[in-house]
């Protein structure tokens, strides 16, 4: 992951993937040092599901920070989701949810409503 990232940062910024320097939240979570950030306008994001991995990278003006997330699911066909559509979702979204016509469609709606809220959070 560290690797992808540093190869998309470069791709995005005249930066050689080993140059970057990162710091890390409490749980690990990886940013640009202040001096990166200022120099070269870029934020980034990252989340991975499985095998899958998504980095998301936005360039911005130094007076206009922007915080922006990224979240992928994979959908999970052994995941209870009815429990977590209780404690996780609205009242409006449960009912829309459990209005879609079948089981797998409720299923894939929730995973994508599940990586919106992760996604908003994350930012």
């Amino acid at each position: 992951v560290r690797a992808a990232l540093r190869l998309v940062l470069s791709k995005v910024a005249t930066l050689h993937p080993k140059d970057w320097c990162f710091e890390y939240g409490l749980k690990g979570k990886p940013c640009l040092t202040a001096k990166q950030k200022q120099q070269t306008g870029l934020e980034f994001n990252i989340s991975h599901s499985g095998d899958w991995l998504l980095i998301g990278v936005v360039k911005h003006q130094a007076t206009s920070p922007c915080l922006f997330g990224v979240d992928i699911e994979r959908s999970r066909p052994k995941t209870d989701i009815y429990p977590i559509l209780n404690h996780y979702f609205s009242h409006q979204e449960t009912e829309a949810l459990l209005a879609l016509p079948d089981e797998s469609a409720q299923r894939q709606r929730f995973f994508d409503l599940w990586a919106l809220k992760e996604s908003y959070i994350k930012a």
